[in-house]
């Protein structure tokens, strides 16, 4: 990507099918699920993380209102606490091992000159993965715009109407961890960091 981006990283889940345990602190690899993710995204100007989990100081944390409110509530409210935008942001799920690989690809494909809202990762049955995506933060905006509210609104219903450029990645896994098997097929011992 040539362009300047930010990236949230929405870290609210309640991980039920793991046990109620925080997935952003599951240890994968030595690293914790969160370490690797925010490390994909290095290269932002300010990386948020939206959900009540420790982060590095240089970080910036803030929560959803109301809390638990969904997805497009935390993306709304990752997005409320830049307070320099760039032109571009990443949006990423907390739970993703294989972020490093894959935001690799992601940004790779991302042309700022197209006539596109943003750029996502499609899973290998064709889902595209929205908290695998790159977007133009004021096609975000405008997204946010078209709904009453963000409280309990899905992803997919806040892109329906964006223009977006699904990218399949040629090598990278973009599978989360939502289960104790998703876990130990990436080698996670269930252990928090």
């Amino acid at each position: 990507m040539r362009a300047d981006y930010d990236a949230v990283i929405l870290a609210g889940g309640q991980g039920e099918r793991l046990g109620g345990v925080s997935k952003a602190d599951l240890v994968v690899g030595d690293e914790r699920l969160l370490d690797t993710v925010l490390r994909a995204v290095e290269g932002a100007r300010t990386r948020v993380v939206v959900g009540e989990v420790d982060v590095p100081y240089w970080i910036v944390r803030t929560m959803e209102e109301p809390p638990g409110g969904g997805p497009a509530a935390g993306v709304e409210a990752g997005l409320d606490a830049v307070t320099e935008p760039a032109d571009w942001t990443v949006l990423l799920a907390c739970d993703l091992p294989g972020a490093v690989d894959a935001v690799g690809e992601l940004l790779a494909e991302v042309d700022v000159e197209a006539d596109v809202d943003g750029y996502c990762l499609v899973h290998a049955d064709g889902r595209p993965q929205w908290l695998y995506g790159a977007y133009r933060t004021v096609s975000l905006r405008l997204a946010f715009a078209r709904h009453e509210s963000s409280a309990n609104l899905s992803m997919r219903r806040l892109l329906a109407d964006s223009h977006l450029a699904l990218v399949t990645p040629t090598s990278a896994d973009v599978t989360d961890i939502d289960t104790t098997d998703d876990l130990i097929r990436w080698g996670g011992t269930g252990e928090v960091g």
